[in-house]
């Protein structure tokens, strides 16, 4: 068959049937004029590129291919890829009549390939409870393809982009798939992988060749690469969620292309998110024009720990950009390590920007970083909540993150219990009382002395165990205790006053709130703290680590009737979801909770504060991605003898 019917064949012939037909040989005689792009391959109804599915999904999650049919959307996903890179090809058939005869016949041997690909998915995505086109298909790969102006711009686009890219995925999907058992799958995943070994080595081939040709040969290959790529494409795009040497090696790329690719930093297309560390979130709700001196080494020091949260197409905003040594060191590791810049550069960013994502959003940093970036609203929509000024002044974040809400939602929850939950729960774990005047604290402290020796004060607003004062109940406070509840008073208007647990266990819930309501449990963790309560570390990994036996039968084992103090702190997450989401409140947030001992017994208090922004928790869940299963680990921040924290 001559290579232009087959083209045509494959491009405009509209069903799966006509773009697997498989011509028993090639030849070139007629190779047309050059034709013009159609806006779109044609396809049926059925597996139409914009129409024809339900509904937009996401990529399925490690976690969820247990499910057959959940392998079968990854191998929809696949085979929609195979198909797109089947049309472009035949586009570039159609499109460089011109071009030297072997390019162009091993563009249709590679045809043949990914023909071979689609048929093998489709079978299998078939035996798996998936059809083809019954999810969303994309047209990314056409987008960024199809308006190619030479063959040496296909080579760079299609074979070192996106099909170097397919080797790490092919690869990645291999090794899961045989792991989980799913043979067949991972034969095909195997088969595509060591084809696509071939396909860039042909690209490459070209490339270099085409190069040449053009007047290029001074130049290196990642130089005139790089010079094809715009957005959205990036070298980004040529590496997947693993990165596989050994392939590129066997394809014939060269190690400094392959260390450029490698290290590669930057977005896949889409605009960067600007992280903001600002410890002092609690403080700017109060005092919302004063500065924070103590608090800039701390800033400083610990901004580094947003890597943990952000995407490498992101920016840090930062003092002081750690050594690029690190950096790599952290990218050898599996860390997707974003751009550090200081305020000045960040503030003079003329490119797009997706949404500024601070610690915790106080007023102080939303009218700074608004006025520069004003114009997110209108981009994008599911941020206007945080970044319209009228809606910012609606939701009551100040109150949201005081002390005295979260004692107010503890007592909410604890009375919506059951009286078979409750019996689990000490007595204890109730009173947390409220001031507004140094009258109603003197009653609470006289009533709380009845149940605990030892009382301790919080201020509404301070994070890490700052404000807060712990007072043994032996007589009249102490003068400098009682300058501080009156400055406390004076300033934060409240005070919180609840008994002084013996605690054993911190714990901690991090949640994730949506704009449409939607809102996720991210996990539960572990934290340490210092005698004062200041914070100290997490646990990664074994929790529970080191833990009494009685303490982890305290926390897991189920009474006769009721709940396990596991399932009681996870019913007091879903608690304050509902309460947060009925203020309007989008976004990350932390439910801080203890185990404490009584006697000789152990219990929960569920639901000590609500930390409306990202906490220490997230940045220990994001770790632990990075901590085999069943594997132990520490996060820790260090406080050197000049008190400026290290991580």
């Amino acid at each position: 068959m001559e290579l232009y019917e087959y083209a045509r064949m494959i491009l405009f012939g509209a069903d799966l049937d006509e773009k697997l037909i498989r011509p028993a040989a090639f030849s070139d005689t007629r190779p047309g004029k050059e034709n013009l792009i159609p806006a779109n391959p044609r396809r049926s109804p059925l597996i139409s590129l914009s129409k024809n599915y339900k509904s937009k999904t996401k990529f399925p999650g490690k976690s969820s291919l247990s499910i057959p049919e959940n392998r079968g959307r990854v191998l929809h996903f696949f085979a929609n890829h195979e198909l797109l890179a089947l049309e472009l090809m035949a586009l570039v058939l159609l499109r460089f009549p011109k071009a030297p005869k072997k390019f162009r016949l091993g563009i249709a041997q590679t045809m043949l390939e990914e023909q071979e690909h689609l048929a093998l998915y489709l079978t299998r995505m078939n035996q798996l409870g998936v059809g083809f086109g019954e999810e969303h298909l994309n047209d990314f790969f056409w987008k960024c393809i199809a308006n190619v102006r030479s063959p040496l711009e296909f080579t760079a686009k299609m074979s070192l982009t996106l099909e170097q890219g397919n080797l790490d995925f092919s690869y990645y999907y291999w090794q899961l798939f045989q792991k989980l058992g799913d043979q067949t799958t991972a034969a095909i995943l195997k088969r595509v992988y060591e084809d696509e070994i071939g396909h860039v080595k042909h690209g490459l081939h070209w490339f270099r060749s085409f190069k040449n040709q053009d007047g290029l040969a001074g130049k290196s290959d990642w130089d005139i690469y790089r010079g094809f790529l715009e957005k959205p494409l990036s070298p980004i795009r040529a590496k997947g969620l693993i990165f596989v040497e050994k392939a590129r090696m066997a394809a014939g790329l060269d190690t400094e292309f392959i260390q450029q690719v490698k290290h590669y930093q930057g977005s896949k297309g889409r605009p960067p998110s600007i992280w903001i560390f600002n410890p002092n979130f609690e403080e700017e709700l109060v005092f919302p024009k004063k500065t924070f001196p103590k608090t800039k080494a701390l800033t400083k020091d610990l901004s580094h720990l947003l890597t943990c949260l952000a995407n490498e197409h992101d920016i840090i905003v930062t003092q002081n950009p750690p050594p690029k040594q690190f950096l790599m060191e952290l990218k050898k590791v599996g860390f997707k390590v974003p751009k550090f810049l200081c305020e000045k550069e960040v503030l003079a960013w003329e490119g797009s920007i997706s949404r500024i994502k601070p610690w915790g959003w106080s007023h102080k940093i939303f009218q700074y970083w608004s006025r520069k970036f004003h114009n997110l609203t209108d981009e994008h929509p599911q941020d206007k909540e945080w970044l319209s000024s009228k809606q910012f002044e609606k939701i009551p974040l100040k109150n949201l993150t005081s002390k005295a809400f979260a004692s107010e939602v503890q007592t909410e929850f604890l009375d919506s219990l059951s009286n078979d939950q409750k019996a689990y729960l000490h007595a204890s774990a109730y009173p947390a009382y409220i001031a507004t005047n140094l009258e109603e604290f003197s009653l609470a402290y006289t009533q709380l002395a009845q149940l605990s020796d030892k009382v301790l004060i919080k201020a509404p607003y301070g994070s890490s165990g700052r404000h807060q004062r712990k007072l043994d109940y032996l007589g009249p406070i102490p003068a400098n205790d009682m300058n501080w509840i009156k400055n406390t008073l004076r300033h934060q208007s409240k005070l919180v006053i609840e008994p002084y647990l013996d605690k054993v266990v911190d714990l901690s819930v991090q949640l994730m709130i949506h704009s449409d309501e939607s809102a996720s449990v991210q996990g539960v963790t572990r934290f340490l703290t210092h005698n004062n309560r200041s914070y100290f570390g997490h646990v990664l990994g074994q929790k529970l680590f080191a833990c009494d036996s009685e303490v982890v039968r305290a926390i897991h084992q189920k009474p006769k009737y009721g709940l396990s103090n596991w399932e009681l702190l996870k019913k007091s997450a879903l608690f304050v979801i509902k309460k947060l989401q009925a203020a309007g409140y989008t976004g990350p947030a932390g439910i801080d909770a203890f185990i404490f001992k009584q006697g000789k017994q152990f219990y929960l208090r569920p639901l000590v504060e609500i930390n409306c922004r990202y906490t220490m928790g997230h940045c220990a869940l994001a770790l632990e991605r990075f901590i085999p299963k069943d594997w132990l680990g520490l996060f820790s921040i260090k406080v050197t003898p000049n008190k400026c924290p290290t991580h």
